[in-house]
């Protein structure tokens, strides 16, 4: 935790601004002996409610916490701040690129809230997004993110189902395939992919098409479901430069990753 403490922080500054960054060290201190019992930061990311605006990549992204934890209770208990903490304090899914890609149809594979269609629209500039998530109450949360930021919902196609390779079979949700999504597309190619589906990046990358229609690719990794090294060779042999990360950002061996970043564009990921 205190490693955490020491990462975040200065970027909390940045990010959610002084009076924000204050409230949420005053808290962390308040609950300091749960966050180390319980090694869970959640207590705290609750004490968030107040915020609405984050600052991120020189834009003003709008998060009403407080509404988007209301939504989001009856069937998601965990505080939506965890997920502010990650992608925009953290800034885990952008910071291993030396450039970004500006528009063009993006993809979120694990969309979840719809947090990070607001980045794919905002920073990186995308016309479209073709979003994949298996809950559909989070359909909701989304239309609420996106009309906070005046962002038309049409901009974003949501698939509710599994991103995974044809014949794939879930007890509790359709499968949605590549093929599926870049039928989305009239270019049939994505500037960039955002993935976080729960170990399930290694049945895409064993099947291929994920390389075919994807420029650039960040992603959550989970090495339980598959083999780390086997599948930075895959992306290598598909043209891709790649790199992992900790969960800070830092290069690290297969046996502490957390992130892979990965691209077609020559010196684009960060080593």
């Amino acid at each position: 935790m205190t490693e955490r403490a020491k990462y975040d922080v200065p970027r909390m500054f940045r990010t959610l601004g002084l009076r924000s960054s204050i409230t949420y060290a005053a808290s962390a201190t308040w609950h300091a002996r749960d966050v180390v019992r319980r090694r869970s930061l959640a207590r705290v990311d609750f004490s968030m409610g107040s915020l609405k605006q984050v600052r991120f990549h020189g834009q003003t992204i709008t998060v009403p916490v407080a509404e988007v934890d209301h939504a989001t209770k009856p069937f998601d208990p965990t505080p939506v701040f965890g997920g502010i903490r990650e992608m925009f304090v953290q800034d885990c899914y952008l910071r291993g690129f030396t450039s970004l890609p500006t528009g063009g149809a993006v993809l979120d594979l694990g969309a979840n809230r719809g947090m990070f269609d607001l980045i794919a629209i905002s920073v990186l500039g995308a016309d479209h997004v073709v979003a994949v998530e298996p809950n559909a109450h989070f359909v909701a949360v989304s239309r609420l993110l996106l009309q906070a930021n005046s962002i038309s919902p049409e901009t974003v196609t949501r698939h509710t189902g599994y991103a995974a390779p044809s014949g794939t079979v879930f007890p509790d949700g359709p499968t949605v395939t590549m093929e599926d999504l870049v039928a989305t597309v009239p270019s049939r190619q994505f500037s960039f992919c955002k993935m976080d589906i729960e170990g399930g990046e290694f049945a895409l990358a064993d099947e291929g098409r994920l390389f075919d229609a994807c420029e650039t690719i960040a992603a959550e990794v989970h090495p339980f479901a598959g083999s780390v090294s086997r599948v930075v060779e895959q992306f290598r042999a598909a043209g891709f430069e790649a790199a992992l990360a900790d969960r800070f950002g830092r290069p690290c061996p297969t046996e502490s990753v957390e992130y892979l970043y990965a691209s077609r564009v020559p010196g684009r990921v960060r080593t």
